[in-house]
């Protein structure tokens, strides 16, 4: 058997001396980073802190938005998204929580409570959450539901900057984020409330609260109990 590599024709045992050679180089090439999410606050293996459960409809929680560190973007980025995404949100859409977009090329890292404890990178914005709040919203589902993942993801992106504004919602930032970005890394967290006494309330009497099933502490037949959202 014979091999061509050209114009000239050379026995099969050169052909694969080449091929050895090509592939000795190739392999010696360095291997692309993986990009990398990780957060000294969150674990796979325990439920969200409580320092980052929502404050508002009447709740008190820190809502501090967790440290992250990430690494490995590829060459080309410019600039960073970072989205989270609570897909088991009654909603029939998902939840957006938190959402910055135009994080600085060579950002690396995001202290906790960035936003509110900590100021944003130079340059980053903010999306409005699915709260209507510009800032990070911490979790709260239902109460009874089993445990709400909540997705944080890291995009790297080739633009300096998008075309979007702190009007912009999380699903708008999302848009860019999978149409675009050159490469991305996520953790998945998870959070649930119990069940409490709320739930053998007959379910008019829930909804007719104000805010409907907002957090809010209200009484019915002179009973007090607390009404949780739908994140």
């Amino acid at each position: 058997m014979r091999s061509t590599i050209g114009d000239y024709t050379s026995p099969e045992p050169l052909a694969a001396l080449v091929r050895a050679a090509l592939f000795l180089a190739l392999s010696s090439l360095p291997a692309a980073a993986e990009m990398t999410l990780t957060s000294p606050d969150l674990s796979a293996e325990a439920p969200v802190p409580a320092a980052h459960v929502f404050d508002g409809f009447g709740c008190a929680g820190p809502n501090l938005s967790p440290a992250l560190e990430w690494s490995g973007a590829p060459e080309g980025t410019n600039s960073d998204i970072l989205t989270v995404y609570a897909p088991d949100a009654p909603t029939g859409s998902g939840f957006w929580p938190w959402s910055l977009f135009n994080l600085p090329a060579g950002t690396t890292a995001l202290p906790q409570g960035v936003g509110t404890a900590a100021d944003l990178p130079e340059g980053a914005g903010r999306a409005r959450n699915d709260y209507s709040q510009n800032a990070c919203g911490g979790t709260r589902p239902p109460e009874g539901d089993d445990p709400h993942r909540y997705v944080f993801t890291i995009w790297a992106m080739p633009q300096e900057s998008l075309p979007v504004d702190e009007t912009a919602s999380g699903a708008g930032v999302g848009f860019f984020a999978h149409t675009g970005a050159l490469d991305s890394a996520s953790l998945t967290a998870t959070y649930g409330r119990p069940a409490s006494a709320l739930a053998g309330l007959p379910a008019a009497k829930r909804k007719a609260a104000p805010g409907g099933y907002g957090l809010c502490r209200k009484s019915f037949e002179g009973q007090a109990y607390l009404i949780l959202p739908s994140l």
